[in-house]
């Protein structure tokens, strides 16, 4: 319910700041039910934090999906690991979360 009038909010108010944010979280509820989507909707969230220069979400994002990929035996398709590319996307960032995706991507 949350998510949807996050949603329904963005597209009232055309206001986008939290959309990437939005479909990460989406991407991980949908994956509870159907893991395939839910690394869809990751990706989305991916391509739209990157689109936006919010490169610590599109990092959130590209965790999750990585992490979801491994947990759930299912390979990255080849344009899902094109969004992957750490370096790039967190080229000067240093939290927990860099380290984590470091880590695991």
């Amino acid at each position: 319910m949350a998510i949807e009038n996050a949603v329904e909010a963005m597209d009232k108010t055309d206001e986008r700041w939290a959309q990437a944010e939005v479909e990460r979280i989406q991407g991980c509820l949908v994956a509870k039910v159907d893991v395939t989507r839910g690394m869809e909707v990751l990706t989305k969230a991916c391509d739209t934090a990157i689109s936006q220069g919010a490169r610590w979400l599109a990092v959130r994002a590209a965790t999750e999906l990585v992490k979801l990929s491994k947990g759930s035996g299912q390979e990255l398709r080849a344009e899902w690991r094109s969004q992957l590319r750490i370096s790039e996307i967190a080229d000067g960032l240093e939290t927990s979360v860099i380290r984590e995706a470091a880590a695991i991507l």
